[in-house]
């Protein structure tokens, strides 16, 4: 170490010092591990009892898709029904909830259209205009203007309104001042009214959409008939052809709704339900007391309505000892039929319900 001049020991010393408090200060401390979480233990499976669980096997399974189906079909109706009138005074918001029971769920409506709604109490509906409640009790479609008659756009939607069609006075239309909004609550609520013009179309079920700015009478139409569609109406303005038209439409919601035969042994039991259904019907026809001036069709469309049904009973009678045979028969005799009476009578718009 004497052999070392002094420059080069005071270097060497500094040096050592530095590893020391490098190594007892500086030097990054080793971070602890954190503690591998303990895998969580088997769950026990559900019993079968419960009314929550579900099965691998292909009848479990067939039973869920079922349950979910009938789950799904009565929501569907549940807020089909929510749009609807009250019947009773002091009508109650209805609240759906989710798979648990416990969190309400609320369905997010489209642009412009209102959410399903809870059924209108009396008092509501008294607040409304005369006139308005009135097209409200005969299940009328609405049409209403909200505009301020300053802008241009607000008197061009105003005269569009004029050229709407009714549909056989199955559309009402009116036009009021924005300001005046609140006192149409029963019909507005669910959607904006802010700006005007704005269009509200309320259905039969006052289930409402709204166009904002200037629309046309054609706009304002297509609208009225998706409302006039979406809540059981008709598109037929005449008033006699319409109630054929709804007990046309009934007949083939009933028949759709019959278990369709899935072996050639279960069609006459099928074609004796719809000959129960074609008879009603025949009888619902026949108690209607047409106008003078379709006196004749009517007369006409009731010995139809009598043959198809005859057709039907024939048939099913047929059917014990030749199912297919008195199904296809059937089918050609009903187009035979159809067309027969249209060529001589015409269709009269009814031609997508009974024809």
């Amino acid at each position: 170490m004497s052999q070392i001049s002094p420059p080069i020991r005071i270097l060497l010393v500094a040096v050592i010092g530095l590893i020391a408090v490098y190594m007892l200060f500086l030097r990054p401390k080793t971070e602890e591990a954190a503690p591998v979480a303990a895998a969580p233990a088997a769950t026990t499976p559900v019993p079968a009892k419960d009314p929550n669980a579900t099965t691998s096997s292909k009848p479990g399974s067939a039973v869920n898709q079922a349950v979910r189906g009938a789950d799904s079909a009565t929501a569907r109706a549940d807020a089909a029904a929510g749009g609807a009138v009250a019947e009773s005074e002091g009508g109650t918001v209805p609240t759906t909830t989710g798979a648990t029971g416990t969190a309400p769920t609320t369905a997010v409506p489209a642009p412009g259209e209102s959410a399903a709604l809870p059924p209108i109490t009396k008092e509501t509906l008294a607040s409304l205009p005369k006139d308005v409640r009135g097209a409200v009790a005969k299940h009328k479609v609405l049409v209403l203007l909200f505009y301020n008659n300053r802008s241009a756009d607000d008197r061009a939607v105003r005269r569009a309104l004029d050229k709407v069609d009714g549909y056989g006075g199955q559309v009402f239309v009116d036009a009021h001042w924005i300001k005046s909004v609140s006192r149409y609550q029963a019909i507005t609520r669910g959607v904006d009214v802010e700006q005007s013009p704005t269009v509200v179309v309320a259905d039969r079920n006052l289930k409402a959409e709204t166009l904002v700015g200037y629309v046309d009478d054609k706009t304002v139409d297509q609208a009225v008939v998706d409302a006039i569609r979406a809540s059981g109406g008709s598109l037929i303005n005449d008033p006699y052809f319409r109630k054929l038209d709804r007990i046309c439409l009934s007949i083939e919601q009933q028949v759709k709704a019959l278990a369709a035969p899935a072996t050639p042994a279960l069609i006459p039991a099928y074609l004796t339900g719809v000959q129960g259904i074609t008879g009603n019907a025949e009888k619902q026809i026949a108690a209607i007391n047409p106008p003078q001036k379709r006196a004749v069709f009517h007369k006409r469309f009731k010995v139809y309505a009598a043959t198809s049904s005859r057709l039907v009973g024939r048939a099913a009678t047929t059917a014990k000892t030749k199912p297919a045979a008195a199904r296809k028969r059937l089918t050609r005799q009903g187009k035979a039929l159809d067309k027969k009476f249209v060529a001589k009578n015409g269709a009269h718009g009814l031609g997508a319900s009974c024809f």
